[in-house]
C-alpha cells in the first residue's frame, strides 16, 4: 500500500472520529487546550493561529483574549498554493473561504513575514507523538512550514484521540516542534 493511500485511509478514520466528538467532551477539550496554550504567547508577540473548523479544537475564546491583551494574532490565508499570514484586527470581519476555512479579509489585513513571527499553531487530521503531522492533503502549511527559521516553536493542536504512535509521512511533510492536546503536551 502506497504511503499516499495510507494517509488517505487515515484521514478517512479520524473526521468520522472527530465529527462524533460529543459536544461536552469537545468543549472541555477546548478549554483545556486553551488553558494549556495561554502562556506560550505575551504581549507584543506575533502569532499566526487559525479560526477552527467545528471538528478542531474550539480556541476562537483564547484569540479573543489574545487580541486583548495585546498579543498580535494572525490568521492563515491561501493564495494560489501559497498561505499567508495575516494580521488580524477583529473576528468579526472574517470571510468564508472555498475551503470552508473562514480567513482574514486581504483588503484590510496586513501580510505579516513568516520570519517575524514567534509561534505557529497547527492545525491537522493526525499526528505521531514524534511531531509528524497528517493536514487535510493540500500541503498549505508543509510549505508554510518550511518558509519558517527552525527556531521558530511550531505548535500541533489536537485533541488526544488524534494523537497515536506513528502516522504514514511522505518526504514533503514537515513535523511540528511540539503538540498540545487536552491532556498532554509531547515534544
Amino acid at each position: 500500500m502506497s504511503t499516499a493511500t495510507e494517509k488517505s485511509d487515515l484521514r478517512r478514520k479520524v473526521i468520522p472520529r472527530l465529527l462524533a466528538m460529543e459536544k461536552p467532551v469537545h468543549a472541555h477539550a477546548s478549554r483545556e487546550i486553551c488553558r494549556r496554550l495561554a502562556p506560550l504567547a505575551t504581549s507584543g508577540q506575533r502569532v499566526l493561529a487559525f479560526w477552527p473548523l467545528p471538528s478542531e479544537p474550539n480556541i476562537s475564546p483564547l484569540l479573543e483574549d489574545w487580541l486583548g491583551n495585546g498579543i498580535i494574532v494572525c490568521l492563515p490565508l491561501i493564495k494560489g498554493h501559497t498561505l499567508e499570514a495575516l494580521t488580524v484586527n477583529n473576528f468579526q470581519q472574517l470571510l468564508d473561504s472555498t475551503l470552508g476555512v473562514s480567513t482574514p479579509d486581504p483588503e484590510c489585513c496586513e501580510v505579516v513575514a513568516p520570519g517575524s513571527l514567534d509561534l505557529v499553531l497547527v492545525p491537522g487530521l493526525a499526528f505521531s507523538q514524534c511531531g509528524d503531522r497528517l493536514g487535510r492533503g493540500g500541503g498549505y502549511y508543509d510549505r508554510f512550514l518550511g518558509r519558517l527559521p527552525p527556531s521558530t516553536p511550531k505548535v500541533a493542536l489536537a485533541f488526544d484521540l488524534q494523537v497515536y504512535p506513528s502516522i504514514p509521512t511522505e518526504a514533503h511533510d514537515l513535523p511540528v516542534g511540539s503538540i498540545l492536546t487536552e491532556s498532554m503536551r509531547h515534544h
